[in-house]
């Protein structure tokens, strides 16, 4: 545990629809220890795809739009947010601030910190 909080690795991805860009996703949850994800365009009821991809990372998204009845939505049509955290990390603590951000406490001492913008 103390070698990996050594070297945090973490990216943030616009992924322009998760649905799209579930290979890439999977690629960085194999990469990276915390990913943070925009535009994801998952509804409320999608955002459960987001832990599908497998066990290793804690998942967490926002959405600000539902569909109901017929394919009409209701609410804001923002694209989305996620944060994949891995489970090898002290777990987080999520929260949503306005209802577009998502922010995130840790507590701990980090030396070194790689951030990749993709």
């Amino acid at each position: 545990m103390e070698g990996a909080m050594n070297n945090l690795n973490l990216v943030t991805y616009n992924c322009k629809g998760f649905m799209s860009s579930m290979l890439e996703v999977q690629t960085f949850l194999n990469d990276y220890q915390i990913i943070f994800l925009q535009e994801t365009w998952l509804s409320k009821q999608q955002l459960g795809n987001l832990s599908c991809l497998g066990m290793s990372h804690f998942a967490f998204g926002r959405a600000e739009y539902d569909f109901i009845n017929d394919g009409l939505v209701l609410g804001c049509l923002h694209g989305g947010t996620a944060i994949y955290w891995s489970k090898n990390l002290k777990a987080p603590s999520f929260s949503n601030c306005d209802g577009c951000v998502i922010a995130s406490k840790v507590k701990s001492v980090l030396k070194k910190i790689r951030v990749v913008f993709k």
